[in-house]
C-alpha cells in the first residue's frame, strides 16, 4: 500500500521515513512522527536518566531503552523496527536494550533517506551507499 495523499504510510514496512543509529532502524508512518522523534529523543533521554538518578548511584546506561520507549510513544500507527537487518519484536528489542545498559556510550540517531538505504546504513556502520544521510 503506497503512502496516502498526505504522505502517511499505513504499512510501516513500506515507509521511507526512517531513523537509524547504525544498529537499529525505526520506521515511522509520517514525516511528522519522524521529526517529533528526532527533535525529542535527547530530551527524553535526559528525563529518563533523571528519573533513575543515573550518574550518582547507578552505573547503567538507559539511553537505548529510553529511545525505544519514546519510539513507542511517538509512533501511533504501529511498530516496525529492524535490528542489524532483521525485523524484531518488542520483546527482542527490550532484550537488546538491556544488553546495551552496560555500555558507556550510546549512538545518536540520524534520519536516513529511504527503507533500502536505512537497511544498508544499519549494516555497513555509517557507510554511505545510495541515498542521503542527514544529521539532525
Amino acid at each position: 500500500m503506497p503512502k496516502t495523499v498526505r504522505g502517511i504510510y499505513h504499512n510501516l514496512r513500506e515507509s521511507k521515513y526512517t531513523a537509524s543509529n547504525t544498529e537499529v532502524v525505526f520506521f515511522f508512518s509520517s514525516k511528522l512522527y519522524l521529526n517529533k522523534f528526532m527533535n525529542g529523543y535527547r530530551e527524553n533521554r535526559r528525563k529518563m536518566n533523571k528519573r533513575f538518578n543515573v550518574g550518582n548511584d547507578i552505573p547503567l546506561n538507559f539511553n537505548t531503552l529510553s529511545d525505544i520507549l519514546f519510539y513507542e510513544e511517538v509512533e501511533k500507527r504501529g511498530f516496525f523496527v529492524r535490528l542489524k537487518l532483521s525485523p524484531v519484536s518488542f520483546d527482542d528489542l527490550y532484550k537488546y536494550a538491556l544488553r546495551k545498559m552496560n555500555e558507556k556510550e550510546t549512538l545518536d540517531w540520524c534520519v536516513v533517506d529511504g527503507k533500502k538505504e536505512a537497511t544498508i546504513y544499519a549494516t555497513k556502520q555509517k557507510t554511505k551507499i545510495g541515498g542521503e544521510f542527514v544529521q539532525p
